[in-house]
């Protein structure tokens, strides 16, 4: 055989094995998201509600015609925009729900401090199972610490009193507060 190509097939080697070894380290340092929530607290210097409705388009099945295809509300969603006033490094929260809260507001809201970083290679071969509990992510992502962004999504939020006593309580669609599960749809 040619030297040259003895050469490229040990470069592909090694550098294959680099790229695991790299995949082995991150996946090392995989967290679940209830693992990375940290708090964040400040005063709203202002809060923009948005509102819209969530709608299911399907058909009857035929394409061309006699084809038919409807629309069914499904439901509304809310999202606030957070400004904080004080807060450094994140002075903006995204809030996927209702709340009571409003400009002054002292609150403690809750984030997922983490960074989605990608694999060389995928983890699950295409032979596996789909029902298997897949990460937060896709099969080539693994989500590790991260840091605070200037724009964070909120899990759930405190609204507090002068003395950090919490007043309310708001959960976003992302949490579940019986189980203190993460949404698989969170984006962090």
């Amino acid at each position: 055989m040619d030297a040259i190509f003895i050469d490229s097939i040990k470069n592909l080697t090694e550098n294959s094995k680099a790229k695991e070894r790299g995949d082995q380290e991150l996946l090392s340092h995989e967290k679940r998201p209830e693992e990375l929530i940290t708090s964040i607290e400040g005063y709203v210097s202002s809060v923009v509600n948005y509102n819209h409705q969530n709608v299911h388009i399907g058909s009857n099945g035929i394409i061309g015609p006699g084809g038919r295809s409807y629309k069914t509300r499904t439901g509304d969603t809310s999202r606030l925009e957070i400004a904080l006033a004080d807060s450094s490094p994140t002075n903006s929260l995204i809030f996927h729900g209702t709340s009571g809260i409003r400009g002054g507001d002292k609150i403690r809201a809750y984030v997922v401090k983490g960074e989605i970083k990608k694999l060389n290679y995928s983890r699950y071969s295409e032979s596996s199972s789909p029902f298997m509990d897949r990460p937060i992510k896709g099969e080539d992502e693994v989500l590790v610490n991260g840091e605070l962004k200037p724009t964070m999504g909120v899990l759930y939020l405190e609204i507090l009193n002068e003395s950090k006593a919490t007043l309310r309580t708001d959960y976003s669609i992302h949490y579940d507060p019986k189980t203190n599960k993460v949404s698989p749809d969170f984006e962090v």
